[in-house]
């Protein structure tokens, strides 16, 4: 719509709940699903540059993420800029790889051979992390990045 207004559609149950899905004009063209009208109660945001999806909240979650059925979870893609991945370290070390690292991330390291301690030292923005250890050891890891 060139007129600067929400293009929606909008689902109604004659005396009961509402929902609609459609494009925030006002909002960046995110695309939502709103409790109501568009920008007033959305519950989901998926923002067209990104592909990030946000969960504004509300009252009953206040933006968290909710997995409610035992035995279901968060699948994370391994792979070339993942945020997750395994690595094995050579001499004592290696160099990780990764678009999606910050100096704020939190790296989470799990030593898959033994208890050996791991450290994620010499984090460099949007391009890769280091991982010290003994010689040898094979790890996971996992990026979670504060917003």
């Amino acid at each position: 719509d060139s007129g600067g207004t929400d293009s929606y559609i909008e689902y109604e149950i004659s005396g009961g709940q509402s929902w609609t899905t459609g494009l925030d004009n006002s909002d960046s063209d995110k695309f939502v699903i709103s409790d109501g009208s568009i920008g007033a109660n959305n519950a989901v945001e998926i923002t067209p540059s990104t592909q990030a999806i946000n969960f504004p909240g509300d009252t009953s979650t206040d933006g968290d993420l909710h997995v409610n059925v035992a035995g279901k979870g968060i699948l994370l893609k391994e792979g070339s800029n993942a945020v997750m991945g395994g690595g094995t370290l050579s001499g004592g070390t290696v160099t990780i790889s990764t678009t999606a690292v910050l100096t704020a991330s939190r790296i989470f390291l799990t030593n898959t051979l033994n208890a050996n301690a791991l450290k994620a030292d010499t984090i460099t923005d949007a391009t890769s992390f280091v991982v010290t250890g003994t010689t040898s050891d094979t790890f996971n890891w996992l990026i979670i990045n504060p917003t």
